[in-house]
């Protein structure tokens, strides 16, 4: 089979006449804005969509990037954490072209220009999707701006309006498809390479989701090109499979060329994500489903709140879907063979939300901890096809067919509001009755109208061309010729003649005919253009409406003293973070986000990624540090001296005012009606040398903060320093529970005898002697309630598993009360300790005597002199993720990893210079892919500037 290129009378080329795109451009924007006007979102008010992770995780990265001075800051970033690849990280968030313009605003202007991007990311999905769609179907129709502004205003967009680094890909992906038919059509695979460079660049994450998806979509293309005809000797032959092959070879190349370009993003992010917990997790190693089907399906019923948990996945884009999609199927204008594959593919991504090892392979061999369906957009974008292909090719839809697509419609929305096994009933608001009959009537008629138009201009072009065969006989022809019956050829062809002679023997009243052709035309054409502005409007209303939920609604914050916090954060931290020529960690007290310091460049503890690197997230865990989203997160506890000492903690910023009563040892050093400044007099810099007994340190799944913290003090002075000193507990009581008490305290639990009733455990203290105390605990859940004298004192539960509890007098009677409800089984365990900070004083002093005093800093380098008093370990606070070299008087070091964690090296005794030296680990070798993509593109793209230099055979050569 041979497809046959298009005429120019039958393209309609996506570039030329705008007008369709700045209607559906403008129909858009405004609802963008009916939006924001009303959630109060600014300018229309003081809210702002910075809010949940957009806030505490994205935008802090968006800042960041932002005020970077250098190429150095793109590749590292010590403003989380023990420092981190900020290269790997920008391609999980923050590769978006949309955050360029944050180059040029200050800082102060961000918040409103997010709201502004935002908004234009909505308007822009809409024109990518109108070109798809008209490059998909060759039509000029009203139906096809419905389907894009639809498309734009999908569930996925209200929901993931915050995850700013997926919504790129709403626009990218249509035009992506125009690639990838040009290409396998016209062989042309420029746009589609680029194009999938540049989705794979701006999200990874979301990128290979689509890979995937386009995997299935080429099968989509591909199957139609298999032909079955019937040869010269009358036999069914099947063809096709050389234009196939092309296809396929093209497909493959290409796309591997898009991976090549890509590979600066690829390489890195690879090896960073081998770094995480997520990549131990295992496969499912069974099938199975989440739920019935129809819970899915009932996902596409308007009024659907929005999903940000396991309970479906956002796939809604307009109610019409349920008519209009069936009619597709039923529609003879289209190919059966596309109607089928494409019916089977939005099959299997509907299964693919609803099944367990589908859900996994989508999700990047993972599964998320929320945010379920992060691919969903393209069922949506499927959808919107499906329903504008069928419609919009008005006058090949059949009334016969219409009706049929119309009944099967009907009958799937009555099953999906029915419910079916233990999804319940979902009930149907009188209003989208009503909307479903008007548009039902309205197809129809435009169906009817259509076929009377198509059927007149037959008679026309009968009665105008009386000796010409008419469509019917041709195609007759053409069977006849492929079954090379002679005789029975020529009896069809005198058949035909003879009805071409009646035909000019009856007169057709031609300018009437026209008339009604017209007539026709026009008709349907408003029948469809209503059922558009419908379509429009029941998108934008439940588009403005599911929004304004309360709960599982779209979420917004006060925009404008966001702003003020943002460029605060910047001001102050900026006169507390280290320079050229030293580095230290300066923490914000409170943080606002969870990653505070990437708003001022602080260079601090707190972190909130998808890219943590494992080890560091269980080593901060291990000792006591919060954890807000497993795997991925840490809230540094700056309360603890031998933390914030051994991690280089100088300054911390108290945004509250009242840092002050969470620490024994800092020092107030600056106070303003903005923050105030502690100082940590104790804090080591970022290496210094330790005992080799940190070589037997390591971390486990036990949490005993406190003890923890001690154990690894004393592994790194090389003796037992003991700066914690744990109390024995005067008395020990509890109500209402069964102890199975372990000395391990993953297994130290409490069984709840009476359910109706909570579980109450006390615990009391004799204080011995003036001092500063600390409580470790291992509940997770309940209240923990400490009282002394006439004070009472709060714990966090949870993810905290430390707390300073403040200074207390020898004899006080310290009395902490744990109380939990709700809960039947439950971890237990209680610690107090008191910090002996003379105990403390002795390790600081022995590990500074042994400091690497640092002379000059940048991100990716650091260097420093280092006195060694004999032959040992120097030990530098920093994340090894493969990256960090050590070189002592010019000369590579070996490093190892201690703690799990940090980066360890041997240095000589003596005076020394030491440099650290960061490259992102994948990144060379990644540029260097690119570099060959690109340049393999070009050559394969435009062959005729290198065709002209290949030499050429001379005829006239002997």
């Amino acid at each position: 089979m041979k497809i046959k290129k298009l005429t120019k009378q039958q393209k309609i080329d996506v570039t030329k006449g705008a007008s369709p795109y700045l209607i559906a451009f403008v129909i858009s924007t405004v609802i963008g804005l009916i939006l924001y006007k009303a959630k109060n979102i600014m300018p229309f008010g003081d809210q702002s969509i910075l809010c949940m992770d957009l806030w505490g995780q994205y935008f802090p990265m968006y800042v960041q990037n932002a005020e970077a001075d250098s190429i150095q800051d793109m590749l590292y970033s010590w403003n989380g954490a023990f420092g981190y690849n900020n290269w790997a990280q920008n391609a999980y968030y923050c590769n978006s072209i949309f955050w360029l313009i944050f180059k040029f605003l200050p800082v102060g202007k961000l918040v409103a220009a997010l709201n502004w991007i935002s908004l234009l990311k909505i308007s822009f999905s809409s024109v990518s999707c109108l070109a798809f769609l008209k490059f998909k179907i060759k039509e000029k129709s009203p139906v096809l701006i419905a389907g894009a502004v639809s498309y734009s205003l999908c569930a996925y967009m209200l929901a993931f309006f915050s995850q700013c680094m997926w919504t790129d890909s709403l626009i990218y992906v249509p035009l992506l498809l125009i690639g990838l038919e040009r290409m396998l059509r016209d062989k042309k695979p420029l746009m589609y390479t680029l194009m999938l460079a540049l989705t794979i660049i701006s999200s990874f994450y979301i990128g290979f989701a689509v890979c995937i998806f386009l995997v299935f979509y080429f099968i989509c293309l591909a199957v139609p090109m298999i032909n079955i005809y019937h040869s010269k000797e009358s036999k069914i032959r099947i063809g096709g499979f050389k234009m196939l092959g092309g296809s396929i070879l093209r497909f493959a190349i290409f796309s591997l060329l898009a991976g090549a370009i890509s590979a600066a993003v690829i390489f890195p992010i690879g090896k960073a994500i081998g770094n995480t917990l997520a990549s131990d997790m295992a496969a499912p190693s069974t099938i199975s489903w989440y739920a019935d089907m129809t819970a899915y399906l009932q996902q596409l019923l308007p009024g659907k709140p929005l999903s940000l948990g396991y309970s479906g996945a956002n796939v809604a884009t307009t109610i019409l879907v349920f008519i209009m999609a069936p009619i597709y199927l039923f529609n003879n204008g289209i190919k059966i063979s596309e109607r089928i594959v494409n019916t089977l593919l939005i099959c299997f991504l509907f299964a693919s939300l609803n099944c367990n090892v589908l859900d996994y392979m989508w999700h990047g061999f993972h599964f998320p901890n929320q945010l379920p369906g992060r691919w969903s957009f393209l069922i949506s974008l499927m959808l919107i096809y499906l329903c504008c292909a069928g419609v919009a090719r008005i006058k090949q839809l059949h009334p016969i067919g219409a009706i049929i697509g119309l009944i099967c419609g009907t009958a799937l929305i009555v099953y999906v509001c029915k419910g079916h096994g233990t999804q319940p009933k979902s009930e149907l608001d009188t209003k989208y009755i009503v909307i479903l009959v008007i548009s039902a009537i309205l197809i129809l008629a435009a169906s009817v109208l259509a076929y009377i138009a198509k059927r007149s201009e037959k008679k026309i072009s009968a009665a105008e061309n009386p000796t010409a065969e008419t469509p019917e006989n041709a195609e007759v022809s053409e069977k006849n010729n492929n079954k090379k019956k002679e005789s029975g050829k020529n009896k069809k062809n005198k058949e035909n003649s003879d009805k071409n002679k009646k035909k000019t023997e009856n007169p057709v009243d031609i300018p009437k005919l026209k008339k009604l052709v017209s007539i026709a035309n026009t008709a349907a054409l408003c029948c469809l253009t209503i059922v558009s502005a419908i379509q429009i409007y029941d998108s934008g209303s439940n588009f403005v409406n599911v929004s304004q939920r309360e709960i599982e609604g779209m979420p917004t914050a006060e925009g404008v003293n966001y702003a003020k916090t943002v460029a605060r954060n910047v001001e102050v931290a900026g006169e507390w973070t280290s320079g050229d020529d030293d580095f230290y960690r300066t923490i914000s007290h409170s943080g606002f986000t969870f990653n505070p310091s990437m708003l001022g460049d602080s260079h601090g503890m707190g972190y909130y990624s998808s890219t943590m690197q494992g080890s560091v997230f269980e080593l901060l865990r291990f000792l006591g540090n919060r954890v807000y989203a497993e795997n991925v997160s840490t809230i540094y506890n700056p309360t603890s001296p031998v933390q914030n000492g051994l991690f280089g903690i100088k300054y911390v910023i108290d945004y509250n005012h009242n840092f002050g009563y969470y620490t024994p040892n800092s020092e107030l050093v600056y106070e303003s009606q903005e923050a105030n400044i502690w100082e940590n007099p104790t804090s080591l810099p970022i290496a210094y040398a330790v005992a080799e007994s940190i070589n037997d340190w390591h971390v486990t799944d036990e949490i005993r903060a406190i003890e923890n913290q001690n154990n690894l003090l004393n592994a790194v002075c090389g003796r037992y320093v003991n700066a914690f000193t744990k109390l024995e507990c005067t008395n020990f009581v509890y109500e209402n529970i069964t102890l199975q008490e372990s000395p391990n305290w993953n297994t130290n639990y409490f069984i709840t005898t009476d359910g109706s009733q909570p579980a109450v455990l006390n615990y009391t203290y004799t204080i011995p002697s003036d001092g500063d105390y600390y409580l470790e605990h291992n509940f997770r859940a309940g209240t923990i309630t400490a009282t002394w004298d006439e004070n009472e004192k709060d714990v966090p539960v949870g993810g905290e598993r430390s707390d300073y509890l403040g200074k207390f007098s020898a004899g006080t009677v310290l009395s902490i009360n744990v109380t939990v409800e709700d809960v039947s089984i439950g971890c237990c365990g209680l610690n107090v300790y008191s910090f002996d900070e003379t105990a403390w004083q002795g390790a600081y002093d022995q590990l500074k005597n042994q400091q690497l005093n640092i002379e000059e800093f940048n991100t990716t380098s650091i260097k420093g002199s280092l006195h060694k008093e004999s032959d040992g370990l120097v030990m530098a606070t920093i994340a090894q993720d493969g990256g960090w070299k050590a070189y002592c008087d010019g000369e590579k070091l070996d490093t190892i990893v201690v703690a799990d964690t940090f980066m360890a090296f041997e240095v000589p005794a003596g005076d020394h210079e030491i440099e650290l030296k960061y490259s992102v680990p994948g990144l060379s070798v990644g540029i260097i892919v690119s570099l060959a993509g690109i340049i393999v593109l070009i050559l394969l793209a435009f062959p005729d500037l290198w065709k002209k230099y290949l030499p050429k055979n001379n005829k006239n050569a002997s």
